[in-house]
């Protein structure tokens, strides 16, 4: 409702001189505000609901960060119960408010004054939760790093936020990755991306070593202690060769600590739909804040 006509409505109250059309006039906000509200909801409603599997796995990581695994439920558990609340508020509201229409006959300006304030809390404490885990589930989220594969860039116990919304990862963006898909269920791993699809990875004969191999992505070192199985690994071959082209959709992963990272060397391939986010900022420790 427009500041002027709620001042106009709290003074009309407050004087004692309301009359039929007021009361029409909060039915007419009630309708318009309630429809809005419901449209919008349900729409971000079905929204999280076709991306609820990302959503919960967000979620995990929120939990971990924030609230150490103290949680009864997962945030998205507590995002999904608000979301359905405002839902069915905004619905019910204006089904009143339709009925309110249809048979008022009479001015009762004070009572639906009160219920249109009290709707109009309820409804902007739910959005602002709502707003809230959104946000920090889906668009920008708290993570806390822990090991030190990505020593000295990250360290243990580092906390960082990830940016998921539209983000399409690239080489040497440090990303988080859901390491079901490799055995990890429930974990998520922090790591660099080192290749991306379409890039031609090659290996050659390690000067100083006979046992490894240099690693090299469109011709840039990346690795320069390698071994055949590591190769292997990487590639899917069970034979020497010396040129790979990384398939559409896949990543090629490692630590910055590549002595004590399990990584893409190890398990391969990556694929884009398990990655979560791309680290854009540390928060903590606090002399340590910057991008990323």
């Amino acid at each position: 409702m427009r500041k002027y006509k709620r001042k106009y409505l709290e003074i009309a109250i407050k004087k004692n001189k309301t009359s039929y059309s007021d009361s029409l006039l909060i039915i007419r906000e009630l309708r318009f505000s309630s429809l809005f509200t419901f449209c919008f909801a349900l729409l971000f409603f079905v929204y999280s609901l076709l991306n609820k599997e990302q959503i919960s796995k967000l979620a995990i990581i929120t939990a971990d960060t924030i609230f150490n695994h103290e949680v009864i439920f997962s945030p998205a558990y507590y995002y999904f119960v608000c979301l359905l609340i405002l839902v069915i508020i905004t619905f019910v509201m204006f089904l009143i408010a339709n009925l309110l229409r249809c048979f008022l006959k009479s001015d009762i300006t004070k009572k639906l004054y009160r219920i249109f304030k009290m709707y109009d809390l309820t409804t902007f404490v739910m959005a602002i939760l709502v707003s809230i885990n959104f946000i920090i589930m889906f668009i920008i989220t708290p993570v806390t790093i822990d090991g030190n594969s990505m020593k000295n860039t990250l360290n243990s116990d580092d906390k960082v936020l990830i940016w998921h919304y539209g983000y399409k990862p690239e080489n040497d963006d440090i990303i988080i990755f859901d390491a079901e898909s490799i055995g990890y269920k429930g974990e998520f791993f922090v790591k660099r991306i080192v290749s991306s699809p379409n890039d031609i990875l090659t290996i050659e004969k390690n000067a100083r070593s006979l046992e490894y191999y240099s690693l090299y992505c469109n011709d840039n070192l990346i690795e320069d202690e390698l071994t055949i199985e590591e190769w292997n690994n990487i590639t899917g071959f069970n034979e020497e060769k010396k040129e790979f082209i990384l398939p559409e959709d896949k990543y090629l992963i490692m630590g910055d600590n590549r002595d004590a990272s399990f990584d893409g060397r190890s398990f391969g391939l990556i694929d884009e739909k398990d990655i979560l986010g791309k680290v854009i900022i540390r928060y903590y420790p606090f002399n340590k804040i910057g991008l990323l």
